[in-house]
């Protein structure tokens, strides 16, 4: 499966917006984490305007001008494992909808890699953090065989794998067979 609009250029710019958002320096790319679903969406060719919403992961501090949903009830953010859930917003920006997902830096290591590891299904395991691109190893395999394959068992999870798989009649489902290469569960 080709890259058709997840280019270095899109991920900057989305990266950028972010940032000034938040009211931090781009170059610090460990603050910032754009993961899930859209990067998927636009690997598989989707167009930017098109996402259905930016899902950006943070330990920048939260705004004062803003009012965070500081509730959880879906358990959507459940699986950044060893991070206190500070609260969440969503925020229209240009037409697009950014998620922005604080979590207290104080908890455990913020990076890339502790936000997608837990993502409940691996074609979700996707992120860029500033610089690089990174991805859990089915990410490549199940987007390429058109496998939805659960890995993890959050508690929104039942919710999501309905939405997934109406979003992807066709792909097969694969409940909780980690196969090889898979370093973490919850």
């Amino acid at each position: 499966m080709s890259i058709t609009n997840l280019s270095a250029d899109t991920l900057q710019l989305l990266h950028t917006v972010a940032c000034t958002w938040l009211g931090v320096a781009p170059d610090g790319p460990e603050h910032v984490i754009i993961a899930g679903g859209c990067l998927r969406d636009m690997w598989m060719g989707t167009r930017l305007p098109d996402v259905k919403d930016i899902d950006v992961f943070t330990t920048a501090d939260m705004r004062a001008d803003i009012d965070y949903d500081a509730g959880d009830d879906s358990g959507a953010y459940d699986h950044v494992q060893g991070h206190k859930f500070l609260g969440h917003t969503t925020v229209d920006i240009g037409g697009l909808d950014f998620n922005f997902i604080h979590f207290d830096p104080k908890h455990a290591v913020f990076n890339a890699r502790t936000v997608i590891e837990g993502f409940d299904f691996s074609i979700c395991q996707i992120a860029f953090n500033g610089a690089a691109l990174e991805m859990m190893p089915k990410f490549m395999e199940d987007m390429d065989n058109k496998v939805l394959r659960r890995v993890n068992d959050t508690v929104g999870t039942a919710w999501h794998g309905d939405r997934m798989r109406k979003k992807f009649p066709d792909w097969k489902f694969i409940e909780f067979d980690y196969g090889d290469g898979y370093e973490s569960r919850i």
